[in-house]
Order: C-alpha cells, then structure tokens, then sequence
C-alpha cells in the first residue's frame, strides 16, 4: 500500500499472518515544481485552445483572473508548487507550460468565500 499524506485511505485488520507497516517521507528540496506525470498532448491543447481563446476575446467583459482549483488542501505557508500533490502537481505542471508558451502568469493563492 502506498499513499500520499491527507489522501483517504483504509487499512483492514490482518486476520491471519503479519502485516509490516514502513513510513517515511520523500522530501523534495527546491523550490521548483515536483516532478509530475508526462503531460497529455489532448491535455495541453485543450487547455491551450481555452487560454487562446480567452486572450483573443479580451475586452470589457473577459475576467482579469482564471482560477483553477486544487484537490488537496495546503496551508497558506505551505502553497508553493513544490509541495503540490498528485493530481494538483500535474495539473500546475500543465498550467506551467503553457503559461510560459503563450505568455500567462501562474500563482498559487489560497482563498476563503462567506456567504
């Protein structure tokens, strides 16, 4: 069994035999995005005919931000794409790249909405 920290998972009672647990954290030093899955040609561009579009009809009406929200939860210390999770570290991969390719700016923010 492996899991990343805050993901759900369950381990069931050993009726029979042993079970050996090992933990231990993989720690990632820079300040760099993780390393993440190969990114998926229909993913980028279908991201990238988004990003395109939305850049070709700027005007009054386009929204001055895009937010893209995560799947895990990250303290406000804590959000940097260095720390960044499974899914939430390939999709900010993706973003990343195109991004730079066309000329966008990332970030990460944390956010809180009251109603």
């Amino acid at each position: 069994m492996a899991w990343y920290t805050g993901m759900m998972h369950e381990a069931r009672s050993v009726t029979s035999g042993y079970r050996l647990a090992l933990s231990y954290n993989v720690i990632h030093t820079t300040t760099s995005l993780r390393p993440a899955l190969s990114n998926t040609i229909q993913a980028l561009d279908a991201i990238r005919r988004v990003l395109l579009a939305w850049r070709a009809g700027a005007g009054s009406s386009a929204p001055e931000k895009i937010l893209c929200l995560l799947d895990h939860k990250y303290s406000n210390a804590n959000l940097r794409g260095s720390v960044l999770k499974g899914s939430d570290a390939q999709r900010v991969a993706i973003l990343d790249v195109l991004c730079k390719e066309l000329g966008f700016r990332l970030g990460l923010a944390s956010i809180e909405y009251h109603i």
